[in-house]
C-alpha cells in the first residue's frame, strides 16, 4: 500500500505541474489581449489551493484491471477525453463543461485505452477545481456520491490524503475549503 500512496503523490504532483503550466499559459495569453491600461496584479490563488481530490485504493494490496475497471468508469458517467483522462461533464444551455476529472494511480495519470487489455492501475484519483465550477459544493457532493459508486464497484477505500481514510468529517472538512476560498476571494 506504501508503493501505492508513494506513486499516487507522484501523480498528483505531476496533475499540478500540469494544472499550473495551463494557468501560466492562460495567464499570458489574457495578458496579451488586454490593453496595457487594463492589466492589474493577479490575485489569484495557486490551482494546488484549488484542487480538492479524493483517492481511490483497492482494500487490498492489488491494482485495478483493464475491463473491470473501465466498465465501473463508465458505469459512473465518464467520459474519455482530454490528458488520456476520463471526465464528468455537465451539459447546460447547450455548452458542455467538466465538472471533476478522474486520473490513474500511475506516473502519466492517464489510460492508455489502445491497451486497454492489459490496462491496470494502483489506485484512481478524483478531483476538481473549485474555482472552475459554477456551484462547488454542488460539484463536490457529485464527486463524492460518484468516488463511493467506484469505491463500491472496484472494492476499494476512499482516503483524502497519504495515510488519511475517507472519514464520517472528511466532506465538513473539504465544504469548509470551498467556503474559506468564497470567503478570501
Amino acid at each position: 500500500m506504501d508503493e501505492s500512496l508513494k506513486l499516487i503523490l507522484q501523480v498528483i504532483a505531476g496533475l499540478l505541474l500540469f494544472w499550473l503550466f495551463i494557468e501560466f499559459v492562460f495567464k499570458n495569453k489574457a495578458k496579451k489581449s488586454e490593453s496595457t491600461n487594463d492589466i492589474k496584479p493577479s490575485l489569484a490563488p495557486s490551482v494546488k489551493d484549488n484542487l480538492l481530490l479524493i483517492y481511490i485504493l483497492p482494500k487490498s494490496n492489488s491494482c485495478f484491471e483493464s475491463y473491470d475497471l473501465i466498465q465501473s468508469i463508465s458505469a459512473a458517467h465518464f467520459e474519455f477525453g482530454a490528458d488520456n483522462i476520463f471526465h464528468y461533464m455537465e451539459e447546460a444551455f447547450g455548452a458542455r463543461s467538466v465538472l471533476f476529472s478522474l486520473a490513474s494511480a500511475t506516473s502519466s495519470g492517464g489510460f492508455d485505452l489502445d491497451k486497454i487489455g492489459s490496462l491496470s492501475c494502483n489506485g484512481l484519483i478524483l478531483f476538481m477545481d473549485k474555482s472552475t465550477v459554477a456551484e462547488p459544493h454542488d460539484v463536490l457532493d457529485i464527486m463524492l456520491d460518484t468516488a463511493r459508486q467506484l469505491a463500491d464497484d472496484l472494492d476499494a477505500n476512499l482516503y483524502e490524503s497519504e495515510g488519511v481514510a475517507w472519514e464520517s468529517f472528511s466532506l465538513e472538512r473539504y465544504r469548509n475549503k470551498i467556503t474559506e476560498k468564497e470567503l478570501v476571494t
